[in-house]
């Protein structure tokens, strides 16, 4: 049997984790896809729904919140880094029940490079370091401050996430 292309890599792989080369002990290698070394990040937020209107979401006031949250959770705000906070509010307005709903997410994300087999070269794009979502339910009088307050909650875990993974690697620890 012939296996797919991504398979047969991902096997030889788990071998040799499994039968290190060297006959040594065996050691856990840590992926580098982690928040540890995450010290500067660019923020950003991906377009909205036409319904954050009439529920008092804006972007542009949001942007500055999420930056302010991240520098007093010790990451530095930049234009141009190799790490990006993107945060997205998909927002939905139920006008006869006086009522706003947003799927609010919370993502970190690394710029790699690595080599396409297909293309034949070298291509960058962003890996996934952390991410996570949560709901708000409210009014529309109360919703941007409801939203705020989620956002403030995501980036809250990421930094939560980001310690605990510093405090593990940490010697002594």
């Amino acid at each position: 049997m012939k296996l797919p292309r991504f398979v047969a890599p991902g096997l030889l792989l788990v071998a040799m984790m499994a039968h290190p080369v060297d006959g040594g002990a065996q050691s856990v290698v840590a992926p580098d896809a982690d928040l540890m070394s995450l010290n500067e990040v660019r923020v950003t937020a991906s377009q909205t729904t036409p319904d954050a209107v009439p529920c008092g979401i804006d972007l542009r006031l949001l942007l500055p919140v999420v930056e302010n949250h991240l520098q007093a959770g010790g990451l530095r705000a930049t234009k141009a880094p190799n790490a990006v906070i993107t945060f997205s509010l998909m927002t939905t307005h139920h006008p006869d029940g006086r009522l706003c709903a947003t799927a609010a997410m919370l993502g970190a994300y690394r710029l790699v490079s690595y080599f396409d087999e297909q293309a034949g070269w070298l291509k960058s794009g962003y890996v996934v370091l952390w991410q996570r979502g949560a709901e708000v339910l409210s009014s529309p009088n109360d919703h941007p401050l409801a939203t705020e307050r989620t956002l403030a909650r995501l980036v809250g875990d990421l930094m939560k996430t980001r310690r605990e993974q510093r405090n593990i690697a940490a010697p002594g620890n």
